[in-house]
């Protein structure tokens, strides 16, 4: 009842941008599999690293992982550019 008051008071909420949903299109999802395949395995790799949770305590990351940080971010700008010609 007094929801309903404040609602017919208030009125509506404008549409923010940040309230659309974005959906990406089925022929971009095709094309980028593998470059999703690629951000994902170097996650993993990234997740499966010695000692990661201990670089807050050891002010040190664990080895290999700028190598494999630098394979995530070489396959999320393939996978911008195939976003981007597709």
């Amino acid at each position: 009842m007094v929801l309903a008051l404040f609602k017919r008071l208030l009125g509506r909420r404008p549409k923010m941008p940040r309230d659309q949903i974005t959906r990406i299109p089925r022929a971009v999802r095709k094309a980028t599999e593998p470059q999703v395949a690629a951000i994902q395995a170097a996650l993993d790799e990234i997740a499966a690293l010695p000692g990661l949770a201990d670089i807050a305590l050891n002010k040190r990351a664990p080895k290999g992982f700028y190598a494999a940080a630098a394979r995530f971010v070489a396959a999320y700008d393939a996978y911008v550019e195939a976003v981007a010609s597709t």
